[in-house]
């Protein structure tokens, strides 16, 4: 009899042993295939993840992004044309406002007399914000579209690439409206790369300055991926919390390879749990966030943190996703609101998308067209550098506005320098490319009190 049971065992065993051979060989074969299609970056990636997050990696088609010519602003034989870099395919409904307030300046440009005579033409690129991708398309743009500007670049990761392989190399600049690494700056040494937005340095600080007023400082934990922007937002949090006297209880790191759908994270979100964080910190990649805030909305149990997300993600991309629980407790990291000087622009993409409240990142993308063709203007008038250009046009006293497009190169005589006022607000370029009167907030995803919600409360 015992032989008879042991004998079955046996079988069982053997046979268990075979289907973990059989499905680690496939996934073996599947990884080999995701390494053929993974961008550069994405393979150095996959080669750190943990088992866990292995055998849950996206194995999809390779993405291979594509070229689009705006109907509003169309090339022609002589016309100045900039790329407009953007993950139409990963967010559709935020690249959609980002590519309608393009068109608008390009059109308003072109009807004050265009650059230097010849007409503006907008050539957008859907990169799927990855790097290689958004090489190679860049490079593309470059050769067989004329292009003399880059305006956009998803993320730090997306820009870093097309600064080292692309601005730097061909001379052509780049100013964009979301990428706020560090880094950025030093790699560029003030000559082909300018941002609108906050840097990492600044966004840190900021959410510092928030979870000490609500008293949430003791208790902060990190959830991240691997990209440039995590890495120096989780170093510059722990820095900034040991100066402050404090330190994380906990961190998770979440590959952007990994499928949130088929990940179980009740371990992950246990532990999250055991370690009672009164804060939360969030940087995974925008078409990850969502997922992952709506299966640990699944699985938290007893009091909540508050959940702080990074400037990865916006509000805009929550849309769908059902985080009944955890929805109250979570807050942005976003650019500034609406302001009179953005409302006309914003009122017009609502308008045209027929949305109720498309994003300030709009009032950037507008402000970064209009800029850079008055800086283009100049470089080719004027003879001078188009960092000298872009330096002159926002370092100085005297007030200009798109308004003043039209007479801005007779204006150049007369003034050695200006400050620019557009969308978004003063835009002032420093020695580095960063606008210094950028500015941030932290913005609840509900509209709720905080005496509603104790995870909005200081504790």
């Amino acid at each position: 009899m015992l032989t008879s049971l042991y004998n079955i065992v046996k079988r069982k065993v053997a046979r268990l042993l075979m289907n973990i051979r059989i499905k680690l060989f496939f996934m073996i074969i599947a990884l080999l295939f995701t390494m053929s299609s993974l961008t550069s970056s994405a393979k150095g990636d996959l080669l750190s993840l943990s088992l866990k997050e292995l055998m849950n990696v996206n194995i999809g088609s390779p993405y291979s992004g594509k070229i689009f010519q705006s109907e509003v602003t169309p090339i022609t034989a002589d016309s100045y044309n900039f790329a407009l870099m953007i993950p139409v395919g990963t967010v559709p409904q935020y690249s959609a406002e980002i590519i309608a307030a393009a068109d608008l300046a390009a059109s308003k440009v072109n009807e004050m007399g265009g650059i230097n005579g010849k007409k503006l033409a907008i050539v957008g690129a859907d990169d799927g914000a990855l790097s290689d991708i958004s090489v190679t398309l860049a490079n593309r743009l470059i050769q067989e579209y004329r292009i003399s500007a880059i305006i956009g670049a998803g993320n730090s990761d997306v820009a870093e690439e097309l600064l080292k392989q692309v601005s730097i190399p061909n001379k052509v600049p780049l100013l964009t409206h979301s990428a706020s690494s560090n880094r950025l700056a030093e790699i560029s040494g003030g000559k082909y790369f300018w941002r609108m937005l906050t840097s990492n340095q600044g966004q840190v600080k900021i959410i510092a300055d928030e979870l000490e007023q609500l008293n949430r400082l003791d208790r902060v934990y990190l959830i991240k991926d691997r990209t440039l922007y995590s890495k120096e937002m989780t170093k510059g949090i722990k820095e900034e919390l040991t100066y402050r006297g404090n330190s994380i209880v906990g961190e998770l790191t979440i590959s952007e390879l990994v499928d949130i759908a088929t990940m179980n994270l009740r371990s992950e979100v246990n532990s999250m749990i055991k370690a009672k964080p009164h804060a939360v910190f969030v940087t995974l990649k925008s078409e990850k966030l969502p997922q992952f805030m709506q299966a640990i909305d699944k699985l938290w149990h007893g009091s909540k943190p508050l959940f702080i997300m990074g400037d990865t993600v916006k509000p805009v991309s929550f849309k769908g996703f059902d985080i009944e629980h955890l929805s109250p407790c979570i807050k942005f990291l976003i650019s500034q609101e609406s302001s009179s000087t953005s409302a006309p622009l914003q009122e017009h993409i609502n308008a045209l998308l027929k949305i109720n409240n498309s994003g300030f990142d709009s009032a950037y993308i507008y402000d970064s067209i209009f800029l850079m063709a008055m800086a283009k203007s100049l470089e080719k008038s004027k003879n001078i550098p188009i960092n000298e250009a872009l330096k002159r046009l926002t370092n100085g006293s005297k007030l200009i506005t798109e308004n003043h497009y039209p007479d801005i190169e007779s204006m150049f005589n007369k003034n050695a320098s200006f400050r620019y006022r557009g969308m978004s607000g003063q835009i002032q370029f420093d020695h580095q490319g960063q606008n210094i009167h950028a500015k941030m907030l932290i913005r609840k995803l509900k509209q709720t009190t905080s005496s509603q919600n104790k995870c909005l409360q200081a504790l």
